[in-house]
């Protein structure tokens, strides 16, 4: 489901203005508790980051450390050239089955963009636009990383913006938002914009794209400033390094936030089970108090409310109120034979 972003200074105001009813009718117990996960949020995604970075380090140095020891034992028994010969066709054959890969996940991308347009489509949006807020554009001027420019000149190509910082604050800030607007979304007016539904319904899926477009963005320009934009300097550093040494800080960043990038938007996405279809939205948002997995989402029709729940795939879908009945309908008939 696609967000309405079509915004008039009318809605605007009117937007603002559920939003803080919606704050004001939220108890002060449920506002701590986002705050409680938004710290959360914060320690697991600078953790996941820590780690990713670790993994990857460890392939890397594992895959220098194999070709060096494999290249030293060759060159012991005279058969460096036909090591080479051999690494060579491993490299460009592992370079092909990458190729295969990457054509195999375009076709995929293809198909689902083809097919399923109301899904993928504001998918790719939000990734494309994460992208070029992060990066600033294919060249890597601007974006996220060039917000230290706030701080004027002098401030600018700072380690807390030009480095994993920035996606973890930013990533930090999105999902917070989202969790918050779950939060209060249950409190809103009868009446309100239906943007809260499209907001609720989309975050697990396009805001999803939109955080991994963001931090691929930020990888890019940090490697775009460590390479081709490589004369410039940290300048906050606490210690005093040599040039190559700013660029390589860069580049261990570019890799971490773009690996860390990688790996999320490989993970499994969710599926909506649907749940119970309401009247009003008073009657859809008391039951889906009962629990935080519950989404309230409008009707196709415009008649009423859905309540879903999204769950993983790979997961035991809850048991809907209808989904309940019918069982219960079937075992009554199983007992009745």
């Amino acid at each position: 489901m696609g967000l309405s972003l079509e915004l008039t200074a009318k809605r605007e105001a009117g937007l603002l203005h559920e939003f803080r009813a919606a704050i004001d009718a939220t108890s002060r117990h449920d506002l701590q508790a986002w705050g409680g996960r938004a710290v959360d949020v914060l320690c697991e995604v600078t953790i996941r980051r820590g780690k990713n970075f670790a993994s990857l380090a460890s392939r890397i140095g594992g895959f220098v450390s194999d070709e060096a020891l494999g290249l030293l034992a060759a060159l012991r028994r005279n058969e460096a050239l036909t090591h080479l010969r051999v690494r060579g066709a491993a490299g460009a054959a592992g370079a092909q089955a990458l190729g295969r890969d990457f054509t195999t996940l375009y076709e995929t991308f293809n198909s689902n963009l083809r097919n399923r347009p109301g899904e993928a489509a504001p998918k790719v949006v939000a990734g494309v636009l994460g992208f070029l807020v992060g990066s600033g554009g294919v060249a890597g001027d601007g974006g996220i990383p060039d917000l230290d420019f706030l701080g004027g000149v002098g401030a600018h190509r700072s380690i807390f913006t030009h480095s994993i910082v920035s996606g973890i604050v930013v990533e930090t800030l999105v999902l917070s938002f989202l969790d918050l607007s779950k939060t209060i979304y249950r409190n809103l007016p009868e009446e309100h914009d239906r943007f809260w539904e499209d907001l609720n319904a989309a975050s697990d899926d396009v805001f999803a794209a939109l955080t991994t477009g963001i931090s691929l963005g930020i990888a890019h320009h940090l490697a775009v400033d460590a390479t081709i934009d490589g004369d410039g300097t940290y300048k906050d550093l606490p210690v005093s390094i040599s040039a190559e040494g700013h660029q390589a800080i860069l580049v261990a960043n570019a890799l971490a936030e773009g690996g860390d990038a990688a790996i999320r938007a490989s993970q499994e996405k969710v599926n909506e089970i649907e749940g119970k279809v309401f009247k009003s939205f008073r009657e859809a948002a008391d039951f889906a108090k009962r629990d935080r997995g519950w989404v309230i989402v409008r009707a196709t029709d415009a008649q009423g409310f859905r309540v879903l729940r999204k769950v993983s795939r790979d997961a035991k879908p809850h048991l809907t109120t209808r989904s309940t009945a019918k069982r219960n309908s079937d075992a009554r008939r199983h007992r009745g034979r």
